[in-house]
């Protein structure tokens, strides 16, 4: 049994479904990862709410 387990812990199950998350989430995510300096004191921030949604797949 613990070979099976074994096995299966190294082939990871790929999730099948889309997750929704808010543009605004993204975009915060993005801003968090970026490796660029801002340019000036307005791109650190956003400054607008988008409402719309953006299908995204999370590992």
């Amino acid at each position: 049994m613990d070979r099976i387990e074994n096995v299966l812990a190294l082939n990871p199950r790929i999730p099948r479904h889309a997750t929704l998350q808010p543009s605004s989430v993204t975009k915060t995510n993005k801003m968090h990862w970026k490796r660029n300096k801002p340019k000036n004191c307005a791109d650190t921030t956003i400054t607008h709410s988008v409402y719309y949604s953006k299908i995204t797949f999370s590992a």
